[in-house]
C-alpha cells in the first residue's frame, strides 16, 4: 500500500490566546483575572427594590367598587337634598356608569392622568353612557373634561341625548350662560340644533324667572334659522310678561 500524502496545513495557525488585565465586570460576563490560572467571579443581579406587579387583564364583572380607597377619608358632611337624589338615581344606573363614576370617586372628583387610565380600561364609552353619568354628576368641571373626553375618541360622535344632559348638566350647577353656548358647539361639531335644545333652554330660564335669558335664546333661535311651534311662543311670551319685559313679549307676538 503506497504511503499517503501528508495533509495540507491549516490556512491560519491556531494560537494560544491568553488575556492579560481583567475586563469590565457585567451581569453576563465574569472577571478575568490575567495569567494561566483566572480567578472567575461571576456577578449576581440584585433584585429590584420594588417588585413589579404581574399585569392582570381587567375584569368588569369582577370590579370592587369598595376596592382602592383612599385610607383616610375626609370627615363625613351632612348630604345636601340634591347629593341624596343624586344618589338614589346612581343605585339605578348601568354597571358601565358606575364603574365610571367610581373613577372619578377614587381621584377625589379631580380630573387627571389616572381618570383617563380608568376610562381606558373600558373598550369604549357610547353617547347613552355619557348622558346617563352627567345625569348624576354634580361636578361642572368633572362633566366637562369627561364629555370632551369622550368626544375625541375615534369615530365618536355625541347625540341629542348627551348634548341635552350637558346642558341640564350645566344648568343644574348655575352655569346658564355656559349651556346657552351649546347651539354654537354643535354647529361646530356637526350636529345643528333642533328646536328641543332650544326648548330645553328656554324652559330652564322661564322656571328661573330669567325673562332676558328667555329672549337672548329665542333671538339666538331666529339666528339658526329655527322656528319655534305655537306653544313655545306661548312660553316665550308668558316668561317675559311674568318678568315684567311687556315690550320684549309685544315684539314676539308681532313676529308671531
Amino acid at each position: 500500500m503506497p504511503p499517503q500524502p501528508p495533509l495540507p496545513p491549516p490556512s491560519k495557525p491556531l494560537k494560544p490566546y491568553f488575556f492579560y488585565g481583567h475586563r469590565k465586570p457585567s451581569q453576563n460576563r465574569p472577571v478575568v483575572r490575567g495569567g494561566l490560572f483566572t480567578n472567575r467571579q461571576t456577578i449576581r443581579p440584585q433584585p429590584p427594590k420594588h417588585p413589579i406587579a404581574p399585569f392582570k387583564p381587567f375584569d368588569l364583572h369582577k370590579w370592587d367598587p369598595q376596592e382602592n380607597l383612599p385610607h383616610q377619608q375626609q370627615p363625613s358632611k351632612p348630604q345636601s337634598p340634591r347629593s341624596r337624589h343624586s344618589l338614589a338615581l346612581s343605585q339605578r344606573l348601568s354597571p358601565i356608569s358606575r364603574f365610571i363614576l367610581d373613577a372619578f370617586r377614587k381621584n377625589r372628583n379631580q380630573w387627571g392622568p389616572e381618570v383617563v387610565t380608568e376610562l381606558c380600561k373600558l373598550r369604549r364609552v357610547t353617547p347613552d353612557l355619557v348622558a346617563e353619568v352627567l345625569k348624576v354628576e354634580n361636578n361642572p368641571q368633572l362633566a366637562t373634561k369627561f364629555f370632551h373626553w369622550a368626544g375625541k375618541q375615534k369615530g365618536f360622535k355625541h347625540t341629542f341625548a348627551s348634548y341635552n344632559a350637558f346642558a341640564y348638566n350645566l344648568n343644574r350647577n348655575k352655569l346658564f350662560r355656559a349651556a346657552d353656548q351649546l347651539p354654537e358647539l354643535m354647529e361646530a361639531q356637526g350636529k345643528p340644533p333642533t328646536e328641543k335644545q332650544f326648548e330645553i333652554l328656554i324652559r330652564m330660564h322661564s322656571d328661573a324667572n330669567r325673562g332676558l335669558r328667555v329672549y337672548y335664546v329665542y333671538q339666538k333661535m331666529v339666528k339658526f334659522g329655527v322656528k319655534p311651534r305655537v306653544f313655545l311662543y306661548n312660553r316665550i311670551m308668558d316668561s317675559l310678561i311674568k318678568t315684567g319685559h311687556l315690550d320684549l313679549a309685544l315684539s314676539v307676538y308681532e313676529e308671531f
